[in-house]
């Protein structure tokens, strides 16, 4: 009997100490919010394979905090709509300019030497 009422006790301390630090960490990420420190990242909604010419349809813009990003991360989406992936580029993830090739940079890419359009 005593036992059960001892784990009785640590599950509802153990609930109450849980609860206390959601409520302290949510209002932490409001206060955080409400201090207007972010700026607009260009992320891709999903994962983009490498050499995938980037479209409006497969990336969108989020709010991140200035502290987070990156030098050379793309802060519009027309810096990257029309460019090639070099690698992988994944969900949420900001996307750096260093992962895209440049235009006329087809650095040993059969794919991005070829002109758009001349294909059958």
């Amino acid at each position: 009997m005593r036992n059960k009422l001892i784990l009785i006790l640590a599950i509802l301390f153990g609930l109450a100490a849980a609860f206390g630090v959601f409520k302290y960490l949510d209002g932490l990420k409001k206060s955080y919010r409400s201090s207007g420190n972010f700026k607009q990242v260009v992320v891709p909604k999903q994962t983009i394979g490498p050499n995938t010419m980037l479209t409006a349809q497969m990336v969108k813009v989020k709010d991140i905090p200035v502290e987070m990003i990156q030098p050379g991360t793309a802060m519009d989406t027309k810096d990257v709509v029309g460019k090639v992936t070099r690698s992988d580029l994944y969900p949420e993830e900001p996307i750096l300019l260093s992962r895209l090739h440049q235009d006329k940079d087809s650095t040993g890419e059969l794919a991005l030497a070829i002109p758009p359009g001349s294909g059958p």
